[in-house]
């Protein structure tokens, strides 16, 4: 999997782009006033897993259910925010 970390990106340059850089994904869930400890309590999971999740560390293993639950917390879906996200998603 790649993952875009480009901190010069805009968000104007974002609709061109496949998915959202790692710092956009942040700055998306600031706007919308969610954080990834929210996301982990309503999964019930370690905030960790969220974070290597938004960081595109997961590349082995990746979750569908959390990219699902990060994508609708900024109100996209999956493939606009993550990194080839339809391809091989366990």
């Amino acid at each position: 999997m790649q993952c875009y970390k480009f901190s010069h990106v805009t968000f104007s340059r974002v609709r061109t782009m496949v998915a959202l850089t790692t710092l956009q994904r942040k700055a998306a869930l600031m706007e919308k006033g969610v954080t990834q400890a929210q996301i982990a309590a309503t999964l019930g999971i370690s905030e960790q897993q969220v974070s290597q999740v938004m960081n595109c560390e997961r590349t082995e293993r990746r979750s569908r259910r959390v990219e699902q639950a990060i994508a609708d917390a900024i109100g996209k879906p999956v493939a606009k925010v993550f990194p080839k996200a339809t391809q091989g998603a366990a």
